[in-house]
């Protein structure tokens, strides 16, 4: 079996002289690393057959690997003689075998390999320390002692807590305790300066932790490969619009080759009626740091294509702008969807208006013959009454019932028509509205004995004429659905940009299965006798002012309709257009139109 080398050092040139003076059959298999970091972690995970060291290793670096080399072969070199008589008597004496370390039975193999060079390989060289359970330094090599005391202290026997390493890290002493606790390696990523190091200790057994400092390492080198893999535009363009830098993607887009690219000022790369925006935005990119805009590119052989571009500015250590960075995306598709759904809105507004046409006339249309069915039953009743016997008074009844219910609910339907559209913003003061509610359901009132509170109300923005039939309706519904003389309260707080109202009664309520769907139109609740306009009507006018609505009710106890009115305009609703309904549309209670039918639900 071929043996297993690990080859430390940066002449892998060496490295390979030495390998292919061999037969490929006796060729062994070969780790190479230039960091000794990694070398510890190779040996503490692995076995190999010898240990390879190239010139310029420190020997306090030598030293840590022979400690931590488990096995023992026996001792070759593949450097020549020369190389191997240039190395320093401690090195010399550790390829030698004569060296021994304090524990002599893990003296492990190592070789020298490559010529040794008179500048240290290792001038950003990783920081080595060994610590047991307690705490007490066992070991360090020259770049570690110099972090700790200086070049001449006496490290090894002091405590890591009494003299951690200056400038490393300093929760150094708590990431030691927590690797000696839990038996698990424990990383940090510090910075010092323009440069990132890493500090890491490992567990090497029971009794010894291994202490590591060296350059961070990203885990790869951000080049301009990986931006050429980008779809969208890449680029860097200085303050009189030169490309500095671009992507390969902004060639593939324009048709224009690098060298053109070079030439060309990046302002005619706009359509002409956008190029004075172009140059504004590099301006307000210099200014603000950062802008977004959306421009038309146009390739070389005259295509428009529309761009979002989002750019920052690139400045020097003193903070004066040089460049603009950014990024480019074809919004094609997003611009032809948006104009899909604008399409789509306008079917929608042309049929909802239709719609609200056809609500209007049909109930006009429709009021007229029902008018004309109750007259001719109520008078059918009076001259015939006697006649009709007890069966056909009640059939009558059944009737006019029936009609006066249809009429009710041709009411409220147009009334939920008409709400709709842009709201008027106006200051309403609530307290008003509720003495407008209160006169407009006088009669109902009095008839059924309810007694109606309110605590202080505010002024809130809002059309009035909405909000006046929306506390309309919520209170005729409480009183609506009493079993016995109602007791309805209304109240108002803050919601943060908003108002929120709350109209609770004491009646019998409702279970979460009867709220549930209670505001969608024609939905009753529990209420059969409902027309299931008037909740709707309500969630129709409080999301037409941006706000929401919600009940909360508990069998036995009562029920609470709770929703929510802006304190001042949503932006760019303050004028308007004011809502399709005929000012006639809230008015007092007319018991020819509600009735026995008058429930809101």
């Amino acid at each position: 079996m071929n043996e297993t080398v690990l080859y430390v050092g940066t002449d892998a040139e060496a490295l390979r002289r030495g390998i292919n003076d061999r037969k490929p059959a006796d060729r062994p298999n070969v780790f190479a690393t230039t960091s000794v970091s990694d070398a510890v972690d190779r040996l503490i995970g692995g076995r190999f057959d010898r240990v390879l060291l190239g010139a310029g290793t420190e020997t306090r670096d030598v030293r840590v690997l022979l400690r931590l080399a488990a096995t023992d072969p026996s001792l070759t070199t593949l450097s020549r003689r020369a190389a191997h008589e240039s190395l320093d008597d401690d090195l010399a004496a550790l390829v030698d075998g004569t060296f021994e370390p304090d524990d002599t039975d893990s003296n492990g193999p190592l070789a020298a390999v490559g010529e040794p060079v008179d500048d240290p390989i290792w001038e950003s060289a990783t920081g080595i320390a060994c610590v047991d359970r307690d705490g007490t330094y066992l070991w360090v090599n020259d770049r570690m002692a110099d972090r700790v005391d200086g070049p001449d202290g006496d490290v090894v026997g002091r405590s890591l807590r009494d003299a951690p390493p200056a400038d490393l890290t300093d929760d150094l002493p708590e990431l030691w305790a927590h690797a000696v606790r839990t038996g698990a390696k424990q990383r940090t990523v510090v910075s010092d300066g323009p440069s990132s190091r890493s500090v890491t200790i490992r567990p090497i057994d029971g009794d010894r932790y291994l202490l590591l400092e060296e350059p961070h390492e990203p885990e790869f080198a951000f080049t301009g490969k990986y931006l050429d893999r980008l779809t969208d535009l890449f680029f860097v363009v200085d303050f009189d619009g030169r490309l500095v830098y671009w992507n390969e993607a902004v060639s593939e887009v324009t048709g224009y080759s690098d060298v053109e690219l070079g030439e060309l000022d990046a302002f005619r790369l706009f359509d002409s009626g956008d190029r004075e925006r172009a140059v504004e935005a590099i301006e307000r990119v210099r200014s603000d740091g950062e802008h977004s805009i959306e421009l038309r590119l146009v390739t070389s052989d005259g295509e428009t294509i529309p761009y979002q571009f989002s750019a920052s500015v690139v400045e020097d250590d003193a903070g004066r702008p040089l460049y603009v960075c950014g990024i480019g995306r074809d919004i094609t598709t997003r611009i032809e969807m948006q104009a899909e759904i604008e399409s789509v809105v306008d079917d929608l507004r042309e049929s909802n208006a239709e719609l609200e046409r056809f609500a209007y006339v049909a109930s006009h249309d429709l009021k007229e013959p029902l008018r004309t069915i109750r007259s001719f039953l109520r008078l059918l009743e009076n001259r015939y009454g006697d006649e009709l016997g007890d069966d056909g008074s009640e059939y009558v009844e059944f009737a006019i019932d029936g009609a006066t219910r249809m009429s009710s609910m041709i009411d409220d339907l147009l009334r939920y028509s008409r709400v709709g559209g842009e709201v008027s913003f106006e200051a309403v003061d609530t307290e008003a509205v509720f003495e407008a509610v209160i006169e407009n359901l006088r009669s109902t009132i009095a008839e059924s004995g309810a007694r109606i509170t309110a605590d202080s109300l505010p002024t809130v923005a809002a059309d009035r004429t909405l909000v006046v039939q929306l506390f309309q309706n919520l209170v005729e519904n409480a009183i609506t659905h009493a079993d016995d003389r109602p007791r309805i309260h209304v109240t108002a707080e803050p919601a943060g940009e908003a108002v929120r109202f709350a109209v609770a009664d004491e009646n019998e309520g409702m279970t979460e299965a009867e709220t549930e769907g209670i505001f969608e139109l024609f939905s009753s609740g529990h209420d059969e006798a409902g027309t299931g306009i008037g909740l709707a009507t309500c969630e129709k006018i409080v999301e037409s002012h941006g706000g929401s609505i919600g009940v909360e009710s508990e069998p036995g106890v009562g029920s609470e309709f709770h929703f929510t009115l802006p304190k001042t305009p949503p932006s760019g609703g303050e004028h308007g257009d004011v809502a399709a309904v005929p000012a006639d549309a809230v008015g007092p209670a007319d018991p020819s139109t509600h009735g026995d039918g008058g429930a809101q639900r």
